[in-house]
């Protein structure tokens, strides 16, 4: 489950974005990912930020956390994944450069 921020836009030109507790689910059928909305937390403007962080910390108190979190909101004691390592490479051949002519 993550927290997803949708969009709409109205016909003045204006945005409103909505927060929502969301879900990714996947069709057994097609194998395609859909996200499921769990909950509408309603709009970004007139969401209860203060809410949203007691809600986090009563969550954080249910998992049993004793450690803090970072900025990144990642637990300081997570591990860093291995870098990528090329298995192969191939030439693409030579880039070449469009040459622009202003009148």
């Amino acid at each position: 489950m993550y927290l997803r921020i949708i969009q709409r836009h109205n016909t003045d030109g204006s945005t409103i974005r909505y927060v929502q507790i969301a879900h990714n689910t996947r069709n057994p059928r097609t194998g395609a990912s859909t996200a499921r909305t769990i909950y509408s937390l309603g709009r970004e403007d007139t969401l209860d930020r203060a809410a949203l962080r007691r809600l986090a910390e009563s969550i954080l108190r249910y998992l049993d956390r004793t450690e803090p979190l970072e900025p990144s909101g990642q637990p300081s004691t997570c591990h860093e994944l291995p870098a990528p390592r090329a298995e192969s490479t191939q030439p693409t051949g030579s880039s070449h450069h469009n040459t622009l002519q202003y009148s």
